[in-house]
């Protein structure tokens, strides 16, 4: 096991939307979907949902604002459904390389994890969202290059979309 910070996580993710086709505003989306655990600290899933409603809904809102404090509307629903499913990819193949015997919330996803995922988002498998064409690598990397990495994806993907503030 090794370090494997949020920034690659979201990096991860952000590949994932670009390399599907998706439009760069949803890759940017994808990028910053965690931008809330800048202040609140990086929660395990399981645990977010145990989480009072309150606490969950003032992440939700620093997400927003930290979102428009970069210049970006709050992501349309199709770029959270997208941003969703290639977040359920990433924790997917982080799981199998960084928690390789854990069970629980989990399940038993090894064999189906498109069946696992569909299940997550809601829908029947196949029915998801097309975000996902290949599982992201997971190794690890010096924090300085995975903060240049994201910098410079956030650079690039922002230089591609035209960005509005929007309430």
């Amino acid at each position: 096991m090794f370090p494997y910070s949020v920034a690659q996580h979201c990096l991860a993710v952000s590949e994932i939307l670009e390399v599907a086709g998706h439009e760069p505003a949803a890759a940017l989306h994808g990028l910053l979907h965690d931008a809330e655990e800048a202040l609140y600290g990086d929660i395990p899933r399981p645990l977010k949902a145990h989480l009072p409603a309150d606490l969950r809904e003032r992440m939700r809102e620093a997400r927003h604002f930290l979102m428009r404090d970069f210049g970006m509307p709050f992501p349309r629903f199709l770029h959270e459904r997208l941003v969703k499913e290639a977040d359920l990819w990433c924790l997917f193949a982080e799981r199998r390389v960084l928690q390789p015997k854990s069970t629980g919330w989990w399940g038993n996803e090894h064999d189906r994890p498109a069946e696992w995922i569909a299940h997550a988002l809601g829908v029947e498998p196949p029915e998801t969202y097309g975000a996902v064409p290949c599982l992201p690598p997971v190794f690890e990397e010096p924090w300085r290059r995975v903060e240049n990495a994201f910098l410079e994806t956030y650079h690039r993907l922002r230089d591609h979309i035209e960005l509005r503030n929007e309430p």
